[in-house]
């Protein structure tokens, strides 16, 4: 079955999440929702601008970047637990020494 986009209001987007958040054994909690809606905003009206410099990225953070899929997938554990360490999993990996 194909994806379909279908826009909805920066409002309707966090009540979704929170609602979501509100589920038991949710991957997602009230903090998350409002990150992700207030993070998709701003990415929303990034329209027509390029993706990040990943190289850039990885200078900034001295570390090599992971995509959202990697790190959801990485912290599923956590997400569900609460672990706040996201260095656990080995997904995100330490920074580099100086």
């Amino acid at each position: 079955m194909p994806v379909r986009y279908e826009p909805i209001s920066r409002a309707e987007w966090r009540a979704d999440l929170e609602a979501l958040a509100a589920l038991p054994n949710s991957v997602v909690n009230a903090d998350m929702a409002k990150h992700i809606s207030t993070l998709g905003h701003a990415l929303s009206l990034r329209k027509g601008q390029n993706a990040p410099d990943l190289l850039a990225v990885e200078r900034l953070i001295d570390r090599p970047p992971v995509s959202l899929q990697q790190f959801i997938r990485g912290h599923a554990a956590h997400f569900k637990s609460g672990s706040a360490d996201p260095h656990a999993s080995g997904v995100v990996a330490p920074r580099k020494s100086p």
